[in-house]
């Protein structure tokens, strides 16, 4: 989720989907559910650093953020994971 400038303010994953669901609250506002914590990285940052930083704080994903703080892509622990796997399993 983004403000009007477009800055990062939170993100909902489908688990906050399906607590609302379970919840009945299907009619709450995103704001409720979304996570206003979110990790973020710049785009220059090191893939080991990232993957440090999200195993330090056991989060499957983190969100790349530009230098005015917009969301320009995410990268979770299966992209590592798949990236990691193409390189090495490479002839």
């Amino acid at each position: 989720m983004v403000d009007d400038s477009g800055r990062l303010v939170g993100i909902v994953s489908s688990q906050h989907i399906a607590e609302a669901f379970l919840e009945g609250d299907l009619d709450a506002a995103v704001e409720d559910y979304m996570d206003h914590s979110v990790l973020t990285v710049s785009p220059e940052e090191d893939i080991l650093e990232i993957m440090r930083v999200m195993e330090e704080r056991n989060v499957g994903r983190v969100v790349v953020v530009d230098e005015g703080g917009r969301p320009a892509g995410i990268i979770t622990r299966t992209d590592i994971l798949r990236t990691f796997t193409r390189i090495y399993s490479a002839p």
